[in-house]
Protein backbone atom coordinates (compact mmCIF):
# COMPACT_ATOMS: atom_id res chain seq x y z
CA UNK A 1 0.00 0.00 0.00
CA UNK A 2 1.65 3.48 -0.66
CA UNK A 3 1.23 5.91 1.69
CA UNK A 4 -0.14 9.26 2.00
CA UNK A 5 1.54 12.40 2.34
CA UNK A 6 -0.22 15.03 5.26
CA UNK A 7 -0.14 18.41 3.28
CA UNK A 8 -1.10 21.05 5.25
CA UNK A 9 -3.91 23.80 4.01
CA UNK A 10 -1.74 26.44 3.64
CA UNK A 11 0.53 24.26 1.77
CA UNK A 12 -2.26 22.52 -0.64
CA UNK A 13 -3.59 26.41 -0.91
CA UNK A 14 -0.28 27.49 -2.38
CA UNK A 15 0.06 24.20 -4.85
CA UNK A 16 -3.56 25.43 -6.45
CA UNK A 17 -3.06 29.06 -7.00
CA UNK A 18 0.88 28.46 -8.14
CA UNK A 19 -0.88 25.98 -10.64
CA UNK A 20 -3.84 28.51 -11.51
CA UNK A 21 -1.32 31.30 -12.44
CA UNK A 22 -2.18 33.43 -9.36
CA UNK A 23 0.91 33.85 -7.45
CA UNK A 24 2.08 36.70 -10.01
CA UNK A 25 0.82 37.78 -13.05
CA UNK A 26 2.75 36.48 -16.38
CA UNK A 27 4.66 38.08 -19.25
CA UNK A 28 3.33 35.74 -21.75
CA UNK A 29 1.14 35.19 -24.37
CA UNK A 30 -2.40 34.40 -24.14
CA UNK A 31 -2.08 31.23 -25.68
CA UNK A 32 1.09 29.86 -23.56
CA UNK A 33 -1.46 31.36 -20.41
CA UNK A 34 -4.48 29.08 -21.97
CA UNK A 35 -1.98 25.99 -22.08
CA UNK A 36 -0.65 26.35 -18.60
CA UNK A 37 -4.18 26.91 -16.71
CA UNK A 38 -5.88 24.07 -19.20
CA UNK A 39 -8.65 26.29 -20.87
CA UNK A 40 -10.91 29.47 -19.86
CA UNK A 41 -14.56 29.53 -20.27
CA UNK A 42 -16.32 31.66 -22.02
CA UNK A 43 -19.25 33.34 -20.32
CA UNK A 44 -22.09 36.20 -20.73
CA UNK A 45 -21.77 37.38 -17.41
CA UNK A 46 -20.21 41.14 -17.74
CA UNK A 47 -19.56 42.93 -14.45
CA UNK A 48 -16.81 45.68 -16.15
CA UNK A 49 -15.43 43.22 -18.40
CA UNK A 50 -16.55 39.74 -19.60
CA UNK A 51 -16.06 36.60 -16.85
CA UNK A 52 -12.96 35.16 -19.49
CA UNK A 53 -11.48 38.50 -19.63
CA UNK A 54 -11.18 38.81 -16.33
CA UNK A 55 -9.92 35.50 -16.27
CA UNK A 56 -6.82 36.47 -18.36
CA UNK A 57 -6.68 40.47 -17.18
CA UNK A 58 -5.75 38.69 -13.46
CA UNK A 59 -2.99 36.52 -14.65
CA UNK A 60 -1.27 38.28 -17.67
CA UNK A 61 0.83 41.57 -17.37
CA UNK A 62 -1.05 44.17 -19.36
CA UNK A 63 -3.52 41.93 -20.86
CA UNK A 64 -5.95 44.05 -23.18
CA UNK A 65 -9.44 41.94 -24.98
CA UNK A 66 -7.72 42.68 -28.23
CA UNK A 67 -5.15 40.39 -26.95
CA UNK A 68 -7.35 37.59 -27.00
CA UNK A 69 -9.13 38.47 -30.46
CA UNK A 70 -5.94 38.75 -32.06
CA UNK A 71 -4.92 34.83 -30.75
CA UNK A 72 -8.08 33.76 -32.05
CA UNK A 73 -8.72 35.77 -35.11
CA UNK A 74 -5.55 36.39 -36.59
CA UNK A 75 -2.89 34.23 -34.44
CA UNK A 76 -5.18 31.40 -34.31
CA UNK A 77 -3.37 30.12 -31.07
CA UNK A 78 -6.52 29.61 -29.52
CA UNK A 79 -9.60 28.14 -30.70
CA UNK A 80 -13.09 27.43 -28.95
CA UNK A 81 -14.29 24.31 -27.72
CA UNK A 82 -16.39 22.72 -25.39
CA UNK A 83 -14.68 21.10 -22.23
CA UNK A 84 -17.20 21.42 -19.43
CA UNK A 85 -18.86 24.63 -21.06
CA UNK A 86 -17.53 26.39 -24.37
CA UNK A 87 -13.94 27.02 -23.67
CA UNK A 88 -10.74 28.90 -25.22
CA UNK A 89 -8.45 25.90 -25.75
CA UNK A 90 -4.96 26.25 -27.29
CA UNK A 91 -4.50 25.11 -30.91
CA UNK A 92 -1.72 22.67 -29.06
CA UNK A 93 -4.51 20.42 -28.22
CA UNK A 94 -6.60 20.44 -30.92
CA UNK A 95 -6.22 16.60 -31.55
CA UNK A 96 -7.37 16.06 -28.23
CA UNK A 97 -10.63 17.30 -29.43
CA UNK A 98 -11.50 15.90 -32.87
CA UNK A 99 -12.59 12.76 -31.37
CA UNK A 100 -15.76 14.62 -29.73
CA UNK A 101 -15.99 16.28 -33.13
CA UNK A 102 -16.45 12.70 -34.42
CA UNK A 103 -18.13 11.31 -31.64
CA UNK A 104 -20.97 13.93 -32.52
CA UNK A 105 -21.13 13.54 -36.01
CA UNK A 106 -21.85 9.59 -35.41
CA UNK A 107 -24.36 10.48 -33.00
CA UNK A 108 -26.86 12.95 -34.94
CA UNK A 109 -28.88 14.97 -33.74
CA UNK A 110 -29.94 15.37 -30.17
CA UNK A 111 -32.56 17.06 -28.45
CA UNK A 112 -30.88 20.22 -28.15
CA UNK A 113 -30.65 20.48 -31.95
CA UNK A 114 -34.50 18.68 -32.80
CA UNK A 115 -34.85 17.31 -35.61
CA UNK A 116 -32.25 18.88 -38.48
CA UNK A 117 -31.76 17.42 -41.61
CA UNK A 118 -27.91 16.79 -42.35
CA UNK A 119 -28.21 18.25 -45.69
CA UNK A 120 -29.81 21.38 -44.41
CA UNK A 121 -26.50 21.77 -42.02
CA UNK A 122 -24.34 20.62 -45.26
CA UNK A 123 -25.66 23.94 -47.09
CA UNK A 124 -25.27 26.34 -44.71
CA UNK A 125 -21.48 25.21 -44.83
CA UNK A 126 -21.26 25.53 -48.29
CA UNK A 127 -22.71 29.06 -48.16
CA UNK A 128 -19.73 30.04 -45.72
CA UNK A 129 -17.03 27.86 -48.02
CA UNK A 130 -18.23 30.14 -51.06
CA UNK A 131 -18.48 33.66 -49.02
CA UNK A 132 -16.26 33.35 -45.71
CA UNK A 133 -16.43 34.24 -42.46
CA UNK A 134 -20.60 34.43 -41.45
CA UNK A 135 -22.20 34.92 -38.17
CA UNK A 136 -25.83 34.47 -37.49
CA UNK A 137 -26.89 37.88 -38.45
CA UNK A 138 -26.06 37.19 -41.87
CA UNK A 139 -28.94 34.69 -42.14
CA UNK A 140 -32.10 36.92 -42.80
CA UNK A 141 -34.14 34.64 -44.18
CA UNK A 142 -35.02 32.10 -41.09
CA UNK A 143 -39.08 31.60 -40.47
CA UNK A 144 -39.19 31.40 -36.22
CA UNK A 145 -39.88 28.09 -35.51
CA UNK A 146 -41.07 27.28 -31.37
CA UNK A 147 -38.32 26.59 -28.91
CA UNK A 148 -37.43 22.84 -28.07
CA UNK A 149 -35.92 23.32 -24.61
CA UNK A 150 -34.94 26.84 -22.65
CA UNK A 151 -31.58 27.03 -23.79
CA UNK A 152 -32.93 26.35 -27.93
CA UNK A 153 -33.30 29.30 -30.67
CA UNK A 154 -36.23 30.59 -32.51
CA UNK A 155 -33.92 30.62 -35.42
CA UNK A 156 -33.61 27.57 -37.29
CA UNK A 157 -29.93 29.21 -38.93
CA UNK A 158 -28.71 29.35 -35.38
CA UNK A 159 -29.31 25.24 -34.58
CA UNK A 160 -27.62 24.65 -37.87
CA UNK A 161 -24.53 26.81 -37.08
CA UNK A 162 -24.27 25.49 -33.92
CA UNK A 163 -24.77 21.48 -34.91
CA UNK A 164 -21.99 22.27 -37.57
CA UNK A 165 -19.43 23.90 -35.19
CA UNK A 166 -20.61 21.03 -32.68
CA UNK A 167 -19.26 18.29 -35.11
CA UNK A 168 -16.04 20.47 -36.07
CA UNK A 169 -16.89 21.07 -39.54
CA UNK A 170 -16.93 25.10 -38.20
CA UNK A 171 -14.90 26.89 -36.08
CA UNK A 172 -15.97 30.08 -34.63
CA UNK A 173 -13.25 32.54 -36.26
CA UNK A 174 -14.03 35.53 -34.47
CA UNK A 175 -16.41 37.16 -31.86
CA UNK A 176 -17.94 40.72 -31.95
CA UNK A 177 -18.70 40.85 -27.93
CA UNK A 178 -20.90 37.55 -28.15
CA UNK A 179 -21.48 37.70 -31.13
CA UNK A 180 -20.44 34.62 -33.06
CA UNK A 181 -18.76 34.61 -36.45
CA UNK A 182 -18.38 30.89 -38.43
CA UNK A 183 -15.69 29.60 -41.04
CA UNK A 184 -15.06 26.73 -42.36
CA UNK A 185 -13.01 24.64 -39.98
CA UNK A 186 -10.54 23.49 -42.81
CA UNK A 187 -10.07 27.08 -43.98
CA UNK A 188 -9.21 27.94 -40.39
CA UNK A 189 -6.84 25.71 -38.96
CA UNK A 190 -4.95 25.57 -41.97
CA UNK A 191 -2.01 22.98 -41.86
CA UNK A 192 -3.82 22.16 -38.59
CA UNK A 193 -6.57 20.52 -39.67
CA UNK A 194 -4.99 17.05 -40.86
CA UNK A 195 -3.45 16.49 -37.68
CA UNK A 196 -4.40 12.70 -36.41
CA UNK A 197 -7.09 12.74 -34.08
CA UNK A 198 -6.04 11.25 -30.43
CA UNK A 199 -6.61 8.11 -29.81
CA UNK A 200 -8.83 7.13 -26.69
CA UNK A 201 -5.67 6.27 -24.52
CA UNK A 202 -4.04 9.67 -25.59
CA UNK A 203 -7.18 11.50 -24.60
CA UNK A 204 -6.37 10.45 -21.23
CA UNK A 205 -3.45 10.92 -20.69
CA UNK A 206 -4.01 14.38 -22.21
CA UNK A 207 -6.76 14.82 -18.78
CA UNK A 208 -4.65 14.11 -16.63
CA UNK A 209 -1.58 15.97 -17.92
CA UNK A 210 -3.91 18.80 -18.27
CA UNK A 211 -5.28 18.48 -14.53
CA UNK A 212 -1.97 18.03 -12.58
CA UNK A 213 -0.84 21.29 -14.43
CA UNK A 214 -3.51 23.54 -14.10
CA UNK A 215 -5.31 21.95 -10.51
CA UNK A 216 -2.33 21.42 -8.74
CA UNK A 217 -4.01 18.85 -6.88
CA UNK A 218 -6.33 16.23 -8.65
CA UNK A 219 -8.80 13.32 -7.81
CA UNK A 220 -10.08 10.97 -10.58
CA UNK A 221 -13.52 12.78 -10.19
CA UNK A 222 -11.87 16.42 -11.15
CA UNK A 223 -9.77 14.95 -14.11
CA UNK A 224 -12.81 13.26 -15.28
CA UNK A 225 -15.32 16.39 -14.63
CA UNK A 226 -18.23 16.02 -16.84
CA UNK A 227 -16.24 13.04 -18.69
CA UNK A 228 -17.77 9.32 -17.26
CA UNK A 229 -16.64 7.52 -20.49
CA UNK A 230 -12.82 8.28 -19.54
CA UNK A 231 -13.46 7.60 -16.22
CA UNK A 232 -11.71 3.84 -16.44
CA UNK A 233 -8.81 4.82 -18.42
CA UNK A 234 -7.95 7.92 -16.27
CA UNK A 235 -8.10 5.88 -13.48
CA UNK A 236 -5.54 3.24 -14.68
CA UNK A 237 -3.51 6.06 -15.90
CA UNK A 238 -3.16 7.55 -11.99
CA UNK A 239 -2.45 4.02 -11.01
CA UNK A 240 -0.07 3.21 -12.89
CA UNK A 241 1.65 7.48 -12.42
CA UNK A 242 1.29 6.54 -8.50
CA UNK A 243 2.73 3.39 -8.86
CA UNK A 244 5.98 4.52 -11.23
CA UNK A 245 6.52 7.75 -8.77
CA UNK A 246 5.51 10.03 -10.75
CA UNK A 247 2.41 11.25 -8.23
CA UNK A 248 1.76 10.48 -4.73
CA UNK A 249 -1.14 10.49 -3.16
CA UNK A 250 -2.12 13.26 -0.31
CA UNK A 251 -4.62 14.32 2.19
CA UNK A 252 -5.08 17.48 3.81
CA UNK A 253 -6.87 18.52 7.03
CA UNK A 254 -10.81 19.64 4.99
CA UNK A 255 -9.98 17.44 2.16
CA UNK A 256 -12.87 14.74 1.79
CA UNK A 257 -12.42 11.01 1.65
CA UNK A 258 -11.43 10.58 -1.63
CA UNK A 259 -7.98 10.05 -2.57
CA UNK A 260 -6.26 13.13 -4.41
CA UNK A 261 -3.13 13.09 -6.25
CA UNK A 262 0.13 15.74 -6.39
CA UNK A 263 3.26 15.56 -9.11
CA UNK A 264 6.35 14.56 -7.03
CA UNK A 265 8.58 17.02 -8.41
CA UNK A 266 6.12 19.44 -6.60
CA UNK A 267 6.98 18.17 -3.46
CA UNK A 268 10.45 17.59 -4.18
CA UNK A 269 10.96 21.02 -5.90
CA UNK A 270 9.23 23.25 -3.03
CA UNK A 271 11.86 26.39 -2.92
CA UNK A 272 8.94 28.14 -4.98
CA UNK A 273 6.48 27.16 -1.77
CA UNK A 274 6.72 28.95 1.19
CA UNK A 275 4.65 26.90 3.55
CA UNK A 276 5.79 24.24 5.49
CA UNK A 277 7.13 21.02 4.22
CA UNK A 278 4.71 17.94 3.37
CA UNK A 279 4.82 15.49 6.31
CA UNK A 280 4.63 11.41 5.42
CA UNK A 281 2.07 9.88 7.22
Amino acid sequence: MISKYKLSNELARDIVIRAQCFDSPKDTSVSELIQKIGYVQIDTISVIARAHHHILFNRLIGFKPEDLNFAQSIERSVFEAWTHALSYVCVNDLRFFSPAFEEFRSRGPTVWFGDLKEADIDDVVARIEREGPLSVRDFDQDVRVEKTHLWASRKPSKLLLENAFQQGKLVISRREGMLKHYEVARRHFGENTGIKPASEIEVCNYLVERALRSQGIVSLDSVCFLRPKQKEGVKKILEERCNQGLIIPVEWAESSAKTNFVETKTLENKSHLTIERAILL
